[in-house]
């Protein structure tokens, strides 16, 4: 038996569906006999019928069966349903959690309550070694170092599980996240899409093989967004920060479908006129690279103070650093740019 672990796809009325399309796609070829969605499937605790109809057509293109648990946002929405599509069901039970056999593995699911712990619901009675726990809620993997000062969002820690579940499919963070103890394997599978600036990252499924218990991530063919922080040094010239940024470019996964944010930091090269001139030589490269890109910030880019270098104290001091650079061996102009930049850094924030 083969289930995908998916959640958070955050569904809104003018979302077309398509990543939803491709996870079920996905589930198909990967020849799943279950499809997991834990929690936060719908974004609003209303969903207009049209997108409900849209859901259960695509659903139905499933081949296995599929189960779906309330989150924090569409619990409410959810409440009371009991499948979106012949082949799905919805586990919301008036009890913390309910049982369901997906060909000889235990699934047990407990659905989202707000501002309860999971270990208030009392120990589940499941075989370790052959069970799912589908819950949405906060994880940690400690409970004495995280401590817990609220309720909020159904906290959930390691030793509430470890060794009494053989996988937990979990939703609510929408980076993807694995723990593996040997006897536990906790999973975050991330939200299907981009939901924020701050989701950032290649989009993930899991698929897991319950015979052997092998889990693998499989990333989604789907937009996601990517920051790359940029370094710019005192060193960097209009030929070399453009090949320094390319080979950052070059580690980019799906080029196809990144999004990417680029953060320049760090002091502006002697070589430049102004930001502008720096901000037009990135954007070019950006533009060469194909790669779609966002925003190109450079507030993390500080300019040498103007006069700095030629203030005679200043001066003394980088005279210093070329002479004992020099009797070294190193480059003397290199030692003289080191220096500026460090002395730069005191009078420039």
């Amino acid at each position: 038996m083969k289930f995908m672990h998916t959640s958070d796809t955050h569904l809104r009325e003018k979302d077309d569906l398509k990543t939803l399309e491709i996870i079920v796609d996905l589930a198909n070829f990967e020849k799943c006999d279950y499809l997991l969605i834990a929690g936060d499937f719908f974004d609003e605790p209303r969903a207009p019928l049209t997108l409900e109809g849209k859901v259960s057509d695509i659903f139905g293109k499933f081949n296995g069966f599929i189960y779906l648990i309330p989150g924090n946002h569409d619990l409410e929405f959810l409440r009371g349903r009991e499948r979106l599509s012949e082949n799905s069901e919805i586990l919301n039970p008036e009890a913390d959690y309910c049982e369901r056999d997906m060909d000889g593995v235990e699934l047990w699911a407990v659905p989202y309550r707000d501002n309860k712990e999971f270990a208030e619901i009392g120990r589940i009675p499941a075989d370790p070694k052959n069970s799912v726990l589908m819950l949405h809620g906060s994880f940690f993997d400690n409970r004495r170092f995280y401590g817990m000062t609220d309720k909020k969002y159904m906290p959930v820690f390691m030793e509430d599980i470890d060794g009494y579940f053989r996988y937990a499919a979990l939703g609510h963070y929408h980076n993807a996240r694995e723990w593996n103890t040997g006897k536990t394997t906790a999973v975050y599978p991330g939200s299907a899409w981009a939901t924020a600036n701050t989701v950032t990252g290649r989009r993930a499924v899991f698929v897991t093989d319950a015979e052997k218990w092998k889990t693998r991530r499989i990333d989604l063919p789907v937009p996601y967004l990517q920051t790359i922080e940029l370094p710019v040094n005192i060193r960097d010239t209009a030929e070399t920060l453009p090949e320094k940024l390319e080979q950052m470019l070059s580690g980019v996964e799906d080029k196809d479908n990144a999004r990417l944010t680029v953060n320049a930091r760090g002091t502006m090269p002697p070589g430049f006129t102004s930001l502008d001139t720096l901000r037009r030589v990135l954007e070019d490269t950006l533009n060469r690279s194909g790669i779609k890109w966002d925003s190109l910030a450079m507030e993390g880019v500080v300019q040498i103070a103007p006069g700095l270098a030629d203030h005679s104290f200043v001066q003394g001091i980088l005279d210093g650093a070329a002479k004992t650079a020099g009797e070294e061996g190193e480059d003397p102009e290199l030692a003289r740019m080191y220096a500026l930049e460090r002395i730069n850094s005191i009078f420039v924030k």
